[in-house]
C-alpha cells in the first residue's frame, strides 16, 4: 500500500547511491591519480556502468519499475508496447555488438510478452480514477469479478492467478495524476542523465579540455582576428553556377575547390573520383603549357609514395610543360619540383630541384605559403646533409626573415615562424652548437612564459617544444636550476603534465638534482602509463639523434630500465 512517490524513491534508492559515489569519485579524482593508478578510474567506471544499467527503463530493472509505476498503471497497454520495444532494442543491440548477455536478456523479456498482454487486458477491465486507492479485500473483489467475465474464463488457472496476484497489489497504489507522472519522470530523467553527464565532464580527457579552455579561446581569438583567415566560400554554389562557364574557368574553380578540401572533405569516394575525372577530361582538352591544365593534372595525381619511379614519370613532363615566364607558372613549377624532389634520395639533382622550387615559389609567394615553407626547410636540411652547414645556416636565417615579413594578423605568421624556429634550432642542435641554440631559443621561450603568467597561454602551447629543448640543454650542462625553471614553464602548457616526454623530463631534472624521491616518483609514473607501448621506447627523437642530448636521454632510459618489458 505504498504511495507512488514512496515506490519511486525506493526503486531509485537501489542504483543511486552507487551512481552518486562513482560520480563524486570522478569529480574528486585528480587526473594525475587517474593516470598513475588506472585501476581507480576503471573501478569508478564499473560502479557507474552497473548502476546506470540498473536505471535503464527495462523491466525487471529498477528503472523499469519506476516507469511501470508512473505510466503503466494509468495506461496498461503501454506496458506491452514498452516491453516489446525494450526486447527488440536489447536483441538488436546485442546482435549488432555481439553482446551475448544483452541478447539473452532481450529474449527473456520477449518471452514475457504474452503475460504482459494478459495483464494489460485485465487491468483495462478495471477502470480507476486518478488518486483512487483500495484496500486489499476490495481490490481482490474487483479483480475476481472481472475474471468471471467470459473473455477471461478462457484463460488457464495459472494465467488468471498470476495476473490477479500482480493486479491486486497494483490496485492498492493510487493511480498517479498527470502532474505526478510529469514530476516523477523528471526526477527519473535527472537521476539517469545528470550523473552520466557529470562523470563525462569530470573524466580525465574532458578535464584536460576544460583546463585548456582559456588556451583554446585564445587561439580562437588569434585565428579569428581581422585578416587572420580568408572568408569561407560557398563552394557548392560556386561549382553549381560554373557548370555553364567556359571550360578553363570551370577547371580553375574545380582545382581550387579540391585543394581547399571541399570535395574530398564532404563528398564520397565516388564523388571525388568523378570530380577528378572531370578535371582530367577538361585538362586534356587544353593545350600543353597551359597553367590551369598543369595545375589540375598535378592536383589529380594519385598519391603513391611507394612508387617513386611512377611519380617521377608523371611529374617531370608537367614541369617541362611550364615554360611560361609568368609568376603563376613559376610558382606552380616550383610546387611540382618540390613534389619531384620528395621522390628522390639525397643527391645533387635533389638539391638543385629544391633550390629551383624555393626560387620559383618565392617569386609569387603568398604570405605564409606552406608549400614554400616546406621547400625552404627541405633545402636547408639537404644542404646540411650534403656537408655544407654554412650554406644551410644562410638558408635558415633567410627563411626566418621571410617568415617575419608575414603580416602579424595572419594566422599563417605564427605557424611559419614556429616551423622556421623549430627547423633552425634542430639544425643547431645536430651541429652540436648547443650554446647558439640556447641563445636563439631563450628570448622567445621567456616571452611565452611571461605571457602565460599573465593568463595568455596560447603562445606557451606553441612554444612547449622550446622549453623541452632548453631543459635538455640545461641538463647537458649540469644546470639543474635552469632545467627546473624550464620544466615548470613547460608544465604550464595544457595537457603537457600527462605527456610521457614531460614525465621523462621530470625524471631527468630530478636526477640532475640528485632528488631520489622525485626520481622514483617520475619513474613510477612512467611505469604506470597505460598500455605496453611508450613513445620513449618506440623511437629516438630525430633532432636529438646522434647528439649529446640523445646520448643523455638514452643513458637515463637504460639506467632506470624505463623500457623494460615494453613492446616497441
Amino acid at each position: 500500500d505504498a504511495s507512488v512517490a514512496q515506490k519511486v524513491l525506493v526503486y531509485l534508492a537501489g542504483p543511486m547511491p552507487g551512481i552518486a559515489l562513482a560520480t563524486a569519485g570522478f569529480i574528486a579524482l585528480p587526473a594525475e591519480v587517474s593516470i598513475q593508478y588506472p585501476w581507480v578510474h576503471q573501478l569508478l567506471m564499473v560502479m557507474l556502468t552497473l548502476n546506470v544499467i540498473n536505471l535503464l527503463p527495462v523491466t525487471p530493472l529498477d528503472g523499469g519499475r519506476v516507469v511501470e509505476v508512473l505510466l503503466f498503471m494509468r495506461w496498461p497497454r503501454l506496458r506491452v508496447v514498452f516491453t516489446a520495444v525494450s526486447a527488440a532494442v536489447l536483441v538488436g543491440v546485442g546482435t549488432l555488438l555481439g553482446e551475448r548477455g544483452m541478447l539473452i536478456i532481450g529474449v527473456l523479456i520477449a518471452l514475457a510478452l504474452p503475460t504482459q498482454w494478459r495483464f494489460s487486458q485485465l487491468a483495462r477491465a478495471i477502470r480507476r480514477a486518478p488518486g483512487e486507492k483500495m484496500d486489499e479485500q476490495p481490490a481482490a473483489r474487483r479483480v475476481f469479478t472481472a475474471l468471471a467475465a467470459t473473455p477471461f474464463m478462457k484463460w488457464t488457472y495459472q494465467h488468471r492467478a498470476v495476473a490477479a496476484d500482480e493486479l491486486i497489489g497494483q490496485l492498492r497504489t493510487p493511480v498517479p495524476g498527470v502532474a505526478a507522472v510529469g514530476l516523477g519522470l523528471m526526477l527519473y530523467a535527472g537521476c539517469f542523465f545528470a550523473p552520466v553527464v557529470a562523470a563525462v565532464i569530470a573524466s580525465p580527457g574532458m578535464r584536460e579540455i576544460w583546463e585548456a579552455r582559456d588556451t583554446i579561446a585564445a587561439i580562437g581569438e588569434e585565428e579569428g582576428a581581422p585578416g587572420a583567415r580568408a572568408p569561407q566560400r560557398d563552394w557548392a554554389t560556386e561549382l553549381a553556377q560554373s557548370k555553364q562557364a567556359p571550360p578553363e574557368q570551370r577547371l580553375a574553380l574545380l582545382t581550387e575547390a579540391t585543394e581547399a578540401g571541399f570535395i574530398a572533405g564532404t563528398g564520397t569516394d565516388e564523388e571525388l573520383k568523378a570530380s577528378k575525372a572531370e578535371m582530367r577530361r577538361i585538362a586534356e582538352q587544353l593545350p600543353r603549357g597551359n597553367v590551369a591544365r598543369a595545375h589540375a593534372l598535378f592536383v589529380t595525381m594519385d598519391d603513391d609514395e611507394q612508387d617513386s619511379v611512377r611519380s617521377q614519370s608523371e611529374l617531370r613532363p608537367l614541369m617541362e610543360e611550364l615554360v611560361e615566364a609568368t609568376p603563376e607558372a613559376a610558382a606552380l613549377r616550383g610546387r611540382i619540383g618540390f613534389a619531384l624532389a620528395g621522390t628522390m634520395q639525397s643527391s645533387p639533382e635533389r638539391l638543385q630541384l629544391l633550390k629551383q622550387s624555393r626560387d620559383g615559389m618565392l617569386g609569387n609567394g603568398k604570405p605564409g605559403d606552406i608549400y614554400l615553407g616546406e621547400a625552404w626547410s627541405e633545402l636547408a636540411g639537404e644542404l646540411a646533409k650534403q656537408g655544407d652547414p654554412g650554406a644551410a645556416e644562410v638558408e635558415w636565417r633567410a627563411f626566418l626573415t621571410w617568415c617575419a615579413s608575414v603580416p602579424a594578423d595572419n594566422w599563417a605568421a605564427n605557424a611559419c615562424v614556429n616551423s622556421a624556429r623549430m627547423g633552425y634550432s634542430s639544425f643547431l642542435i645536430r651541429q652540436a652548437r648547443f650554446d647558439d641554440a640556447e641563445a636563439f631559443l631563450r628570448p622567445s621561450a621567456e616571452a611565452a612564459a611571461a605571457q602565460a603568467a599573465q593568463g595568455k597561454r596560447a603562445p606557451l602551447m606553441r612554444s612547449s617544444w622550446q622549453m623541452e629543448d632548453l631543459l635538455w640543454m640545461a641538463i647537458r650542462k649540469g644546470d639543474a636550476a635552469q632545467a627546473s625553471k624550464w620544466l615548470d614553464a613547460w608544465g604550464q602548457a595544457p595537457g603537457e603534465k600527462r605527456n610521457p616526454r614531460y614525465v621523462f623530463a621530470q625524471l631527468a631534472t630530478a636526477d640532475s638534482m640528485h632528488d631520489e624521491k622525485g626520481t622514483e616518483q617520475a619513474r613510477k609514473r612512467i611505469a604506470d602509463f597505460p598500455g605496453k607501448l611508450l613513445s620513449l621506447c618506440k623511437a629516438q627523437m630525430p633532432k636529438y639523434e646522434g647528439t649529446e642530448l640523445g646520448a643523455k636521454r638514452a643513458a637515463l632510459i637504460s639506467r632506470y630500465e624505463l623500457c623494460k618489458g615494453r613492446a616497441a
